[in-house]
């Protein structure tokens, strides 16, 4: 292994422990510093608040961070006691008899226990440290913050706590395997187990290896030999994770010698030079309309007026108007619609303080920028212009260098806010077009209600954008005398980007026949047009199901979406229903699989979008989660109420937003029905 330094010398390396009581942060970090001044060279400027920072990991009280730029003679020094317990360095403090994946130091290195491991946040906050290091772009750190946290998890469980996972297991296996997880985490034996991280660059892609302490593991079939059975072959070994990042990543591979898995992610650059022109021409078009801008200068002494209106028109201003008081420059202001106004305050007639308060009466000079300027420089005169409504204050004599910059500043920052101003408008304006034309894309309360008339059904929907507009779609499509189909879809994101998505996913559907197939072969169908279709980091949660009323029967498939909820009215006990699958646009190795579920008389199927689940609370209280929902569901479900009348989703949504934070960070889409 060739290990590169991320961009720059000296390295910046990550060390992450759990188990270190917060009390001793301060110590360690003085004395940690202390050994780094006397044994290492630091570069001091990448880090002028100290030489390093000790803080709490995210989600874990208990745990020691520690960022720093050093070289591996830094990293040796703080290996001795009482630091061992970070790194788990031998006795003559070799990394590579510890470290077997590492031939040589990584440029990024961080070694952590299993509980630090799935602490929350520890993998969106590795990736963010890789992601400055390494200059990467957003959709890389996206992709990278998704592996990180797949072979996090996949170390811990599959590798050091030894662990295995059949991917058919049902929903009760799945909790036992939980509560295992969580015991074996609590024991000192397994929870103290390490999983190291290196990263590097080379070839123009970044390295991670993810290593633990397991004992290693085999993938036993060539990926360039047979698609289908490398995913299955990766699901056998270590669940869906690696065949997720298999799936963002340029390369994976497996050593199972050192128990470690290594993926690669493109390295992308800044600023290319195309882009650089396009900002370069940018900016001397905002100049060239800078200079275009009408000025009004006013002073009632010919000296300091003339030398006002010769500095700006030196500075290449052709429209400088020259005021000699303070009722010549309102009306210059006025009838010139002015871009700025430099006013001398001590005017006769009106002053420049009451010339200001008139502008700011009227709504169309009441954001005009005004340069005061007088003899008075102190603190006391300062405040009082800057409260009668002066935008900057310049104290006389005028120098010339200092009276250009802040005219070309408040004029940029005029032309800036008024170009906003009218964007907002045109974008408001084509906002509200492209949501009345999404609307359009849903089910209407006619389609449903045929829909509930033609199958003896109860549907009782709700879709409602986090933004101007959403990246949820849904739909309900007859299929026969006794058959309808459901879809919930969900991007990535909302607002404009996922909404595009949506408008895309209508015209896919709109194109494909799919009142025969079954629900595994349309989630495969749609996820091989959307891998062509979608951008890389974009991607959708699906659920598609046909009903058969006939037979009181759901068969359905998933891609990710959240799992549906089977109940009884009158009754808070929910059934919660498998949901897997890779999302769609993901892969194209994702396969998806056929389920079956009855619907009991005086029975229900629920379906939601994640937001119900996973928005945040009021309060910083963690969001519902599925066991939370699904007991919102059943307390609605519980009540005895005439439904002819009575809503369940109003009173579920009434109840909802009494607990949610607001306003919701997703879209959220619900659809409630009775059989």
């Amino acid at each position: 292994m060739t290990n590169t330094d991320i961009r720059d010398a000296p390295r910046p390396i990550a060390l992450i422990d759990g188990g270190v009581h917060p009390g001793i942060l301060r110590r360690v970090q003085a004395d940690l510093a202390g050994r780094l001044d006397r044994r290492t060279s630091l570069d001091r400027k990448r880090d002028p608040d100290g030489l390093i920072r000790i803080g709490s990991t995210p989600g874990q009280e208990a745990s020691l961070l520690v960022t720093l730029y050093a070289d591996e003679t830094a990293l040796k020094a703080i290996a001795a006691p009482p630091f061992v317990g970070l790194l788990e360095v031998g006795q003559g403090g070799q990394l590579d008899d510890v470290l077997p994946p590492f031939a040589e130091l990584p440029a990024f290195f961080s070694a952590m226990t299993c509980r630090t491991a799935l602490a929350a946040g520890t993998s969106t906050h590795l990736a963010a440290q890789l992601g400055q290091a390494a200059e990467l772009s957003a959709d890389t750190i996206s992709d990278l913050t998704t592996c990180l946290r797949e072979l996090l998890v996949n170390a811990v469980v599959h590798g050091s706590l030894g662990l295995t996972l059949e991917p058919d297991d049902q929903l009760d296996q799945l909790v036992s395997y939980s509560q295992q997880v969580d015991t074996l985490i609590a024991d000192p034996a397994h929870g103290d187990k390490r999983v190291y991280i290196g990263a590097w660059i080379a070839d123009g892609a970044l390295h991670v290896t993810v290593a633990d302490q397991g004992p290693g593991f085999v993938i036993g079939v060539d990926p360039s030999s047979a698609e289908s059975s490398w995913s299955e072959s990766i699901r056998r070994v270590s669940g869906r994770g690696l065949e997720l990042v298999d799936a963002l990543a340029l390369s994976l591979t497996t050593d199972p010698a050192s128990a470690s898995v290594t993926f690669s992610l493109p390295a992308g650059p800044g600023l290319d030079d195309s882009e650089e022109r396009e900002n370069e021409a940018l900016r001397a078009s905002l100049l060239r309309s800078v200079k275009d801008c009408i000025v009004v200068v006013a002073d009632d002494q010919e000296i300091p007026l003339t030398l006002m209106r010769l500095f700006l028109e030196s500075a290449g201003y052709h429209n400088v108007i020259a005021a000699r008081d303070g009722a010549e420059a309102l009306e210059a202001v006025l009838e010139n619609n002015a871009d700025l106004a430099v006013l001398d305050v001590e005017m006769p007639g009106l002053s420049g303080f009451e010339v200001i308060e008139r502008l700011r009466a009227r709504a169309r000079t009441r954001r005009l920028p005004v340069i005061v300027v007088s003899a008075h420089g102190d603190t006391d005169f300062r405040n009082k212009a800057l409260s009668i409504g002066a935008t900057d204050v310049l104290t006389k004599p005028i120098v010339q260098e200092l009276l250009q910059d802040r005219v070309r500043l408040h004029l940029e920052n005029r032309l800036m806010m008024r170009e906003l101003n009218a964007f907002r408008r045109r974008v408001g304006e084509e906002l509200d077009s492209a949501r009345r034309m999404q609307q359009d894309l849903f089910p209407t309360a006619q389609d449903v209600a045929a829909v509930s008339a033609s199958f003896g059904v109860r549907l009782w929907t709700h879709h409602r954008a986090s933004s101007e507009l959403g990246g949820d779609l849904w739909r309900v499509d007859p299929l026969g005398p006794d058959r309808f189909s459901t879809l919930l879809v969900d991007f990535t994101g909302h607002g404009v980007g996922s909404a595009l998505n949506t408008f895309r996913l209508h015209t896919l559907l709109s194109e494909l026949n799919m009142r025969d197939m079954a629900p595994s072969a349309v989630l495969s169908l749609l996820n091989a047009r959307l891998y062509d279709l979608l951008t890389r980091g974009q991607f959708a949660t699906a659920f598609y199901a046909v009903i058969d009323t006939k037979r009181r029967e759901v068969v359905y498939a998933s891609a990710g979406a959240p799992e549906p909820f089977v109940g009884r009215w009158g009754s808070a006990e929910i059934d919660v229903w498998e949901s897997r699958g890779l999302p769609l646009g993901v892969s194209q190795k994702a396969r998806y699989a056929d389920r079956t579920l009855a619907l009991p008389k005086g029975g229900y199927l629920f379906l939601a979008s994640d937001a119900l689940a996973e928005s945040p609370l009021a309060d910083s209280q963690p969001p519902l989660g599925v066991e939370g929902a699904a007991a919102l569901v059943g307390a609605v479900a519980e009540q005895s109420v005439d439904r002819a009348k009575n809503s369940p989703l109003e009173r579920l949504l009434g109840r909802f937003y009494d607990l949610a934070e607001k306003p919701l960070h997703d879209d959220l889409t619900l659809l409630w029905m009775e059989l």
